[in-house]
């Protein structure tokens, strides 16, 4: 279950569950207590695409109402969890649970039948977690990768992180460490087109 946190600054105002920096100054702790135990931990990236239309089309007070229903069926659907509103409509969900598919099509349900005139998806970036010891940003960006890799997919709720996704990473990577060397060489070429 979510730890309370400390101060004011440990929590989230809206859904009173703990902020960022609480979240990843405790996280890496309930992985490693995860894997002592002989449990596997994931991370779960979760976001709420279409949010803002939601908040245009029935206002902020009813956005929020909606942040804290879903802050609400997160926990109810994973029972042993460690659970963190990072901002706006994006939650990050640390647990052990075998069943997070199940928990997610069942909290995306939930939510497109409240905001079924708003269109409101919730999608959401799966990462296992093999290695107990990896960075907690490392793991936070594999999982927010994953999520961010179906956005905009009407067919899709969430994705794994797997091998496919770190190859893009990875490539994404090097063509960004490495254009102003392409330039610089003249590597790239611009060709205009006309219309």
């Amino acid at each position: 279950m979510t730890p309370r946190a400390h101060n004011s600054l440990d929590y989230d105002v809206l859904t009173k569950l703990p902020t960022m920096m609480y979240f990843r100054r405790y996280a890496a702790q309930y992985i490693l207590n995860a894997h002592r135990f002989g449990h596997t931990a994931y991370f779960v990236y979760i976001n709420l695409e279409n949010f803002s239309a939601f908040n245009e089309r029935y206002g902020l007070e009813e956005g929020d109402k909606l942040l804290s229903l879903l802050s609400v069926s997160i926990q109810y659907a994973f029972p042993v969890f460690f659970l963190s509103r990072f901002s706006d409509d994006h939650f990050l969900l640390v647990c052990e649970s075998r069943h997070i598919e199940r928990c997610i099509e069942d909290i995306h349900e939930e939510i497109r039948s409240l905001g079924r005139h708003a269109n409101l998806m919730l999608k959401a970036g799966i990462y296992r977690i093999d290695d107990a010891t990896l960075d907690i940003g490392v793991i936070c960006d594999r999982a927010k990768a994953a999520c961010d890799s179906i956005a905009h997919r009407y067919d899709k709720v969430y994705r794994w992180f797997d091998d496919a996704l770190l190859k893009e990473m990875d490539r994404n990577q090097y063509i960004e460490s490495h254009i102003e060397r392409a330039i610089s060489h003249n590597w790239i070429k611009v060709y205009y087109q006309p219309i």
